[in-house]
């Protein structure tokens, strides 16, 4: 969800006694000066018309898993446990610790929000607590494992990071026996599949793997649920996996094991969403069917009554496909009153349409509460921010998760926003920031055990906890690292100062040499650069090709610099949702691109930005020169030789490579001998404008290629990588022969030019690596994609020390205003529509 501005928590930062301390001292709201506030000498200022457009998760979803995908219509089944296993089978990863050869994590743990919901990290999909200890908590990280508390989430420790899935869609507790826990592999909501199911013995402190076949492999686990008297029964619900009678892609269906997670049935076909048991008879079991093919096939809520062997269709939902598809489908019950079931379902549409269903029977009749009006609850990406609860004590009391949270005390008839990050009419749009109690996107929901007004919510930026019944809440996020990170970038000589995008956690500054990171743009941040002529300037990104200038390192105000229609692609929006932007390291222009090549030489002047009579110079000096296959296809990497900046290459989303060596004006295709796969990354010599690697996604080809005649013949030197995507690269600042590779399974080293490669991931988990950034020093920082930043100090390099940053002088937003632009170029009001991708998309 976006962050607008004009609003954020000021954060006193103190050192006493040794203790880094960190106060809310302040919120300041649309329309209200700032004063300047103490950030380790930094002076924070409102970051000025720097735009946030509507969040788009399966927008993000879909760039995330194409290009892994490319050129198939699936990633292959097992492939990233395979390469995994590769790795253990030959014993890499975990060598001795020390100056080197160890990652240090850099956090964020945590990072303080654009707004006055406290302290965040990143998305959680589900929080279990122990039934037999209030004080045990677990929470499911999207793509950051599981972590797990003995204090009631005052702290949270990692206790998957031996395994390689960290990608968590479930968890749920026997209720029998607590000591038992369950995991469901996979992110639904962005998409990144998990290879099964995880089981615990010792109530969540080790984990192991122990579902075997014919359990799907590449599923996405929406639902766990444990038989409440055999804790060796369980359902699973999942999305999607291929049909196990004939090898074809299926939509997904809900699974009973009955030894423990070892072997699965097909209970029930389905593109499955929900799960509920009768709370007093285990043998009636409720399951949610978003989707059934074909298209045609009754989806809705089906009953079996003899534990999963025979199920019925009690309640179909009347969205049948189309651009009225079923979004999703949710289902609650209490033992309030244990025949009592509650149904939530909708489109995105349009129209859009929410609807709840009452049952008082078990299902047998329902009462319908009709086509939710837009002004009671929040249709807002239905599917991606959804769930549904009933109170455990009172069963008109239910609550419904969107981007807010949404409480009934009548049975569903009328709702109030717990949350009120946004205000009706909430579609489109209508964000009231400076109202939001906690952090947007509800993703999770779970009551203490023995209380109805306790109660912990999940959400995109992490975990909080309320015990009013949600008139306050508090923040635990200050442990956790579950940020995905697209992108970072490094001051060049100052390793204290750090950038980085992240998934709807906005742009993120590190503060001091600490794991505590600040947010100052707000949304899903994308690529940073960092000036190497004015290192306190950074110029950020969002969304499809969005860019801003912020000064006095991140802290300072902030202007738009380009945007979509700056690159011709307003309607259009041939552009990637993370387009690259990158700088050269010599001086200040700015390269980004949709499918051609775009310079700024002057976005540093702060005379210049859109929606002003003096914007910034956006060129392409290649003109109409399309650099990529047409059709769809975007650029998604440039990189320009730093020896010689007149030598400029790029590389496309569908595998075309090309170079320009006269400044972009001309261009050649250098894709002979690439395989066709998404390109990733391109990395030029420091000293040689002629050699250059390149890294490619996907699976079954190599993964890193090199060239040294300017891309006219390449050499894989993947050698024996493992079957991998590779989505960042560096070449060694002190050792050029040291190469680094950032796959979806961690780190990989060659220290001979690529003739051998080994893992090399001492000190992080196996997370997804997006980008490495470096100093001349020799420090590397690198982003995860679920894990947050790292860093890899060599010996000699002494540990950073922040430099002061000199006073600024604040610029106020104008008393009564709140505008937010769209640069300036057509002016379009905010939303939260996104495109629907086709029911029973597969991943």
């Amino acid at each position: 969800m976006k962050k607008k501005n004009g609003s954020s928590n000021l954060i006193a930062i103190l050192i006493v006694g040794g203790v880094l301390s960190l106060t809310l001292v302040g919120f300041i709201g649309c329309g209200q000066t700032r004063e300047p506030a103490a950030d380790t000498a930094e002076v924070s200022t409102p970051n000025q018309g720097f735009k946030r457009e509507a969040d788009d998760p399966d927008g993000r979803s879909n760039w995330f898993m194409e290009q892994r995908m490319y050129p198939f219509d699936k990633v292959p089944d097992n492939a990233r446990r395979n390469a995994w296993q590769d790795v253990a089978n030959r014993g890499e990863g975990f060598g001795p610790a020390g100056v080197g050869t160890t990652w240090t994590p850099l956090g964020p743990a945590p990072t303080s929000g654009a707004g006055p919901g406290g302290m965040v990290s990143g998305r959680i999909n589900e929080i279990a607590i122990s039934p037999a200890n209030t004080q045990l908590i677990l929470v499911a990280g999207a793509t950051g494992g599981i972590w797990r508390s003995t204090n009631g989430g005052t702290t949270f420790v990692p206790v998957t990071d031996s395994l390689v899935d960290l990608a968590v869609g479930t968890i749920a507790f026997a209720p029998s026996d607590p000591n038992i826990v369950y995991a469901g592999l996979g992110d639904n909501d962005n998409g990144y599949w998990g290879t099964g199911v995880l089981r615990s013995n010792d109530a969540g402190a080790t984990w192991t793997r122990v579902s075997t076949a014919p359990f799907p492999e590449r599923v996405q686990a929406t639902r766990i649920r444990v038989d409440p008297a055999n804790p060796n029964r369980v359902y699973i619900a999942l999305h999607s996996f291929l049909n196990p009678t004939n090898g074809q892609p299926g939509i997904g269906g809900v699974l009973v094991s009955t030894n423990g997670g070892v072997n699965w049935t097909v209970a029930l076909n389905g593109m499955a969403t929900d799960l509920a048991i009768h709370p007093t008879n285990p043998q009636i079991i409720y399951a949610a069917i978003q989707y059934r093919n074909p298209n045609t096939a009754t989806r809705g809520l089906f009953k079996s009554t003899n534990g999963g062997q025979t199920w019925t269709n009690v309640l179909a939902s009347p969205y049948t496909g189309g651009t009225t598809a079923t979004r999703d489908f949710r289902i609650a019950v209490t033992p309030a009153e244990p025949d009592r079931v509650y149904v939530y379902f909708g489109t995105e549409g349009p129209p859009k349409e929410l609807r709840l269903e009452v049952s008082s029977d078990a299902g047998a009749t329902f009462t319908n509460r009709g086509v939710i009006s837009n002004n009671i609850l929040d249709p807002g990406q239905l599917g991606y921010n959804t769930y549904l609860e009933a109170s455990p004590t009172d069963a008109d009391t239910v609550y419904v998760g969107s981007r807010d949270t949404f409480r009934s005390i009548d049975g569903g008839v009328t709702f109030t926003n717990l949350i009120n990050s946004h205000a009706p009419p909430y579609d489109p749009g209508n964000f009231t920031e400076s109202l939001q109690k906690i952090h947007t996107d509800q993703q999770a929901f779970a009551f203490e055990p023995g209380s109805s007004t306790t109660f912990y919510a999940g959400n995109d930026g992490g975990i909080f906890k309320t015990t009013n019944s949600g008139a306050t809440f508090t923040s635990l996020n200050n442990t956790l690292s579950l940020v995905q990170f697209v992108g970072i970038a490094i001051h060049p000589t100052d390793a204290s100062r750090s950038y980085a995008g992240a998934q709807d956690n906005g742009t993120q500054r590190r503060v001091s040499v600490g794991q505590i990171w600040r947010e100052f743009v707000g949304g899903d941040g994308g690529k940073a650069v960092v000036n190497p002529v004015d290192p306190t300037m950074v110029f950020p990104s969002y969304t499809n090709g969005n860019i801003g200038r912020v000064t006095n390192n991140g802290s300072g105000p902030s202007s738009d610099i380009a945007s979509t229609a700056v690159f011709g692609e307003q309607g259009t929006e041939r552009i990637g949702f993370y387009p690259p932007i990158v700088g050269n390291g010599i001086d200040p222009r700015i390269y980004s691109g949709s499918w051609r090549l775009f310079i700024c030489t002057d976005c540093n002047d702060l005379n210049k930005a859109l929606g002003t009579p003096n914007p910034p110079t956006w060129t392409a000096p290649g003109g109409m020169f399309d650099q990529t296959r047409g059709g769809n296809d975007v650029l998604s990497a440039i990189t320009v030789a730093p020896s010689e900046l007149n030598t400029i290459y790029t590389g496309s989303n569908q595998g075309r490579a090309m170079v320009s060596t006269n400044g972009g004006a001309t261009w050649n295709d250098i894709s002979t001998g690439l395989p066709d796969r998404s390109i990733r990354n391109i990395t030029v010599s420091q000293t040689d404008p002629t050699l250059v690697y390149l890294t490619v996604s996907g699976y079954g080809t190599g993964h890193i290629f090199r060239s040294n005649d300017s891309g006219a013949t390449w050499a894989n030197i993947s050698n024996n990588l493992p079957n991998i995507p590779v989505s960042a690269f560096l070449i060694d600042r002190l050792t050029s022969t040291t190469l680094y590779a950032g796959t979806d399974i961690g780190v990989f080293r060659s220290t001979d030019n690529g003739g051998s490669w080994a893992a090399f991931n001492n000190g992080m988990p196996p997370a997804p690596v997006m980008e490495f950034a470096s100093q001349a020093s020799g420090l590397i920082q690198l982003a995860t994609w679920g894990r947050g930043a790292y860093e890899l100090r060599v010996a000699g390099v002494p540990t950073p020390t922040p430099t002061a940053t000199p006073t600024a002088t604040p610029t106020p937003t104008p008393a009564g205003s709140c505008t937010f632009s769209n640069g300036g170029l057509n002016p379009q009001p905010l939303s939260e529509n996104f495109t629907e991708p086709p029911p029973g998309f597969l991943f």
